[in-house]
């Protein structure tokens, strides 16, 4: 059960929140998701499917919403 992220894209925003909060980078993830996945099920209505599901959550060029 690992994730090993190698981009600075990625990781930039994990360690600026980690600084703000005092929290790890892994736990500023975890809130990150969390926020992401709590979001699109407010969203999703019955019969939602998983393309419209990823629609929710990325924008055009591949980048959060």
């Amino acid at each position: 059960m690992g994730l090993n992220i190698k981009s600075d894209e990625a990781c930039r925003p994990a360690c600026e929140q980690a600084n703000l909060t005092g929290d790890t980078e892994t736990a500023a993830i975890t809130v990150a998701l969390r926020a992401i996945i709590g979001r699109c099920t407010r969203l999703m209505g019955p019969g939602t499917s998983a393309v419209e599901y990823g629609d929710m959550l990325y924008d055009g060029q591949g980048l959060p919403n």
